[in-house]
């Protein structure tokens, strides 16, 4: 891991983001074309739950990892050394979490395009 570029975690968080981001605009086209009803709005709400809760809850724990090694590597080196260690489990461990549920964020919003398409 490299000290000085963001974790994967990070990565998918924002991919998590972006894809919220989409399928809530996709939302708002639908209701424009008068296709949205309740369903719609539960997948929107899903994916809302998934990137703004659910996958940040999963990084909270690396994130704080991350946090403590950022400043052990410069004040403690034989502490950030462990540190780091635990923080590269943490990672490894969450990373399956955090894929499943961006994929499931692809899932709605492939549902919700097929909506779309007439």
């Amino acid at each position: 891991m490299d000290p000085e570029s963001p974790s994967q975690i990070e990565g998918l968080l924002a991919a998590a983001t972006i894809a919220h981001e989409a399928i809530f605009d996709l939302g708002r086209r639908l209701t424009e074309v008068g296709v949205a009803g309740a369903p719609t709005q539960a997948l929107v709400d899903e994916s809302a739950r998934i990137a703004m809760i659910e996958m940040p809850g999963f990084a909270t724990g690396a994130r704080e990892l991350r946090a403590r090694w950022d400043e052990e590597r410069v004040l403690d080196l034989p502490r950030a050394i462990q540190t780091r260690r635990e923080l590269l489990r943490e990672e490894k461990r969450i990373e399956p979490l955090m894929e499943a549920s961006l994929d499931r964020l692809r899932e709605i919003a492939t549902a919700m395009r097929g909506l779309l398409v007439p």
